[in-house]
């Protein structure tokens, strides 16, 4: 909304020209990017049952933690620090189901550390495919390709050798205590069964392979949601590249952002890659207002309804 704001106050006829387009919109276009979007939320939820089922945990069923997974991005779209609270939120769903606190940690950070790699290694690519490398960017791709998987490796470094790391976390946990005036191993057991917890979890090249592809899917149905949008306003597709780059400028933006979900930000972000790589400014402001209101904007709304609807559930069960 910012971005129609902005248009409003400097170009009062781009707000009409977007506002027709938005008018217009095909439906049938409209019906697949919604579709693609639904399969990129399963394919995140998909990709934490993966990575659950390398560490030795239960896995919760498909529809129960797509659910999760609904209302997780809803927390992170609509909410100061969104990610964090959506994180926390999946934690503590996972600790619900009986998944220990060292796998569901484990989870979670892998999953994202995989995502991140992912995104990073298609963007690089495509910066240099299209010939728009710079130093920079290529740096700062090579920095994020090579962060993700030296995490994990030092993840399994720790999983086989736990000592220095209970040592550490012994430390640390000494200190957090004398903080806090409480005795100095309050939480140790704790902390030592956590870690000693990772030295079970062997993930097999095949649990990476599915969550790689699972983190494909998602970062790809969410790009191609933006395309799609771009057809339903009856704009064309400038390039694959164009696309792409689009939508990492978005994700960029949004991460760094202080608003919820990156509200305004992203949409001038993704607005101006697209104008830069050749499409109209109308129809590409149109198109990303509706893949806005798609993603986020009715995942968010999915699963809001999901966790009231949960909510009330609980209420009048415990009655």
């Amino acid at each position: 909304m910012g971005a129609v704001v902005a248009a409003a106050v400097s170009h009062p006829s781009t707000v009409v020209a977007t506002l027709h387009a938005l008018a217009s919109v095909h439906p049938g276009w409209l019906a697949a990017a919604v579709a693609v979007e639904a399969v990129s939320v399963l394919a995140i939820a998909q990709q934490h049952r993966v990575m659950l089922g390398a560490a030795g945990a239960q896995r919760p069923r498909v529809g129960d933690y797509l659910a999760v997974t609904y209302v997780g991005g809803a927390v992170s779209s609509s909410l100061p620090g969104g990610p964090a609270l959506a994180a926390a939120y999946t934690y503590r769903q996972l600790r619900s189901r009986g998944v220990t606190e060292a796998h569901a940690v484990w989870t979670l950070a892998v999953s994202g550390a995989v995502s991140t790699a992912v995104i990073a290694l298609t963007s690089t690519t495509l910066l240099t495919l299209a010939g728009r490398p710079t130093p920079t960017t290529l740096t700062l791709g090579a920095v994020e390709i090579a962060a993700a998987p030296t995490l994990v490796a030092l993840a399994g470094w720790a999983a086989r050798h736990p000592q220095p790391l209970l040592r550490l976390a012994s430390t640390v946990l000494g200190r957090l205590n004398r903080l806090r005036r409480r005795p100095a191993g309050t939480g140790r057991d704790r902390v030592v069964a956590t870690v000693l917890t990772l030295n079970d979890i062997q993930p097999r090249w095949r649990h990476w392979a599915a969550a790689l592809g699972c983190a494909a899917v998602n970062w790809g149905a969410d790009a191609a949601c933006l395309a799609l949008c771009l057809l339903a306003v009856g704009a064309a597709i400038p390039s694959l590249a164009a696309i792409v780059l689009a939508y990492v400028a978005g994700v960029a933006t949004t991460e760094l952002a202080l608003t919820p979900s990156g509200l305004g930000m992203t949409e001038a972000a993704i607005t101006a890659a697209l104008v830069a790589h050749g499409s109209p400014a109308h129809p590409a402001l149109a198109a990303v207002l509706l893949f806005r209101l798609v993603s986020p904007g009715l995942n968010t709304a999915i699963g809001a309804m999901i966790g009231l609807t949960r909510r009330s559930a609980a209420s009048t069960t415990g009655r």
